[in-house]
């Protein structure tokens, strides 16, 4: 077999693979009717607050336009320092802070005299009842 007829068996390999892509592509794309159209809540607030538009209307406004769903986040508490309702501790910050001086709160203070401070525990301080619920 010469390098010529070589290179033609190749190629001839190659656009049959490409055709067995294309013709499974075309039944996947005949088989998929339904399109899903999502938006992120939270771009979704930000807009809405950035422009002044009323939200319930602004989202009847996207449904009837074809949205189906918002992707909506879970809270996984990466904010609360943020917030200015709550401030989170590592039990190990609050182990290496209580070493160098006694600790403000009396709750905290306590749980350190009492050797209860776990340093792989988050302590969460709500300074609200609500943030607390």
């Amino acid at each position: 077999m010469t390098y010529r007829r070589f290179l033609y068996a190749l190629l001839t390999i190659a656009l049959l693979a490409s055709l067995l892509v294309v013709v499974r592509r075309e039944h996947q794309e005949r088989l998929a009717r339904n399109v899903e159209i999502t938006m992120d809540d939270a771009e979704f607030d930000m807009f809405a607050r950035a422009y002044g538009i009323d939200q319930v209307s602004y989202l009847k406004k996207l449904k009837a336009a074809g949205l189906t769903t918002m992707a909506i986040d879970e809270e996984q508490g990466v904010n609360i320092p943020g917030s200015g309702h709550a401030t989170v501790y590592t039990g190990g910050q609050l182990i290496d802070q209580a070493k160098l001086a006694p600790l403000a709160d009396p709750m905290l203070a306590d749980l350190s005299r009492q050797g209860a401070l776990q340093a792989d525990t988050l302590y969460v301080m709500a300074y609200d009842a609500a943030t607390a619920r």
